[in-house]
């Protein structure tokens, strides 16, 4: 028996990372674990026993108008998509960038001088961070927040979070607050370096006031602070209030040397595999040196010559947007229309794909283990995957947000049902 290889206690192996690697090591967020498993047996109609991912913020709502104009264009691709091409991005894609960026995104003058662009959004804003930011420095985010800005922050440049917490229902940006937060980074011996806000709002799905965004820039101006605005749903606006209207930064009178702005086309396009993401700023120092440092994390020449080819093609653009617009506002509805029949608190969204609820009366404790088990309840009986409100930043137990854009509109009437369940079974 004492031979048996089964009695033997495997030796425990010494880590071959880096510490700065071993720091960021783990789970990025607590769901990631339920998206791997997830992941390997999705919902489909070939397969109705599968898990429906509700977790994930990607509009397929905008990828079928996309690749119909895809299709009808990429043979046109050139021999230049073959070779290198300058750090920022290629010529034809920026200058379409440029056009499409000014006359039907931000609705400001955008020169291709002034695009940066790499392999999605999450690298564009942690090179951004990367050259403005020290290790250690602290960037100030409004909170309940898109779930990835503190990741983006911490992963490589060792920059912290402060959150800074918004009231509902209407979660508007307020000067004071964030002064507050400023001084409470002060008061600990920290160094503020920015902003950093999602326009639209990421997971409330509100479009900001000019009034409220101009109030941030003249708070970062004062402070001398850059100001970051991720703006990926510029054109996702779908149930816009009477009087609500996008208002991109750029647009504001700001500091042009401190303000900044990432968009790219995964959400308002559809097509986030394809992973391009810009930054969009009139610091050229800084330009550069996102340039250079996002060298690893370029997209390829190719997938940029086949995104300027179905840019350029005439009349492509709106009809995508727009398309895309209705079957967003088709699918929010249906969780709107749930979650009213069934008296939940929701923010009517006007923008974005998501929906933030609140589930604080089907908790079994008012805790955040009380939201982490009825989270895992919906995953393990009913197979759907939502985003805790906890890795949203929320200040308070049992808010979740839902992405109704990533399944078919069948997909989404079944994960509706499904959720129904999980709820009244819980």
């Amino acid at each position: 028996m004492g031979d048996s290889s089964s009695d033997q206690l495997p030796c425990e192996q010494k880590s071959l990372l880096s510490n700065r690697s071993a720091q960021d090591s783990g789970p990025l967020l607590q769901y990631f674990n339920e998206i791997e498993k997830a992941w390997k047996n999705l919902w489909s109609k070939e397969n109705p026993e599968g898990y429906i991912v509700f977790c994930i913020a990607e509009n397929k709502c905008a990828w079928l108008p996309f690749r119909e104009v895809l299709d009808r264009v990429a043979s046109k691709a050139q021999y230049t998509a073959a070779s290198y091409a300058p750090l920022q991005g290629t010529p034809i894609l920026r200058s379409e960038l440029a056009k499409v960026l000014s006359e039907n995104i931000l609705g400001v003058p955008v020169q291709q001088e002034e695009i940066v662009c790499l392999a999605g959004v999450g690298p564009v804003l942690n090179n951004l961070i990367y050259n403005i930011a020290d290790e250690g420095d602290y960037i100030i985010i409004p909170s309940p927040t898109y779930p990835g800005f503190a990741m983006d922050l911490r992963v490589r440049c060792g920059v912290k979070a402060e959150f800074c917490e918004r009231q509902g229902p209407e979660y508007r940006l307020v000067a004071d607050d964030f002064e507050r937060s400023l001084q409470a980074i002060k008061a600990r011996g920290g160094t503020c370096k920015g902003v950093l806000i999602a326009n639209p709002d990421n997971p409330t799905g509100r479009v900001f006031s000019r009034e409220e965004l101009q109030s941030m820039a003249e708070f970062c101006s004062k402070h001398e602070l850059h100001f970051i605005s991720d703006e990926v749903y510029a054109r996702s606006c779908h149930s816009l209030q009477p009087g609500s209207s996008f208002t991109s930064v750029l647009s504001l009178d700001a500091d042009p040397q401190r303000t900044h702005v990432l968009y790219g086309m995964s959400k308002d396009f559809g097509i986030s595999g394809f992973r391009i993401g810009m930054l969009i700023s009139k610091n050229q120092e800084i330009s550069m040196a996102t340039a250079r440092n996002g060298l690893i994390s370029m997209p390829s020449h190719d997938t940029q010559h086949r995104v300027a080819a179905v840019l350029s093609t005439p009349g492509a653009v709106e009809d995508i947007l727009g398309r895309s617009c209705s079957q967003l506002k088709a699918n929010c509805n249906l969780f709107v229309e749930l979650f009213e029949s069934m008296g939940i608190t929701y923010t009517r969204p006007e923008s974005g794909v998501f929906v933030y609820f609140n589930l604080c009366k089907f908790l079994k404790e008012q805790s955040w283990e009380g939201e982490r088990q009825l989270y895992l309840h919906a995953f393990d009986s009913e197979k759907i995957v939502l985003t805790p409100g906890r890795d949203c930043s929320s200040s308070c137990p049992g808010w979740f947000r839902i992405c109704f854009a990533m399944q078919t509109p069948d997909g989404v009437r079944e994960g509706v049902q499904r959720l129904r369940r999980a709820l009244e079974n819980f």
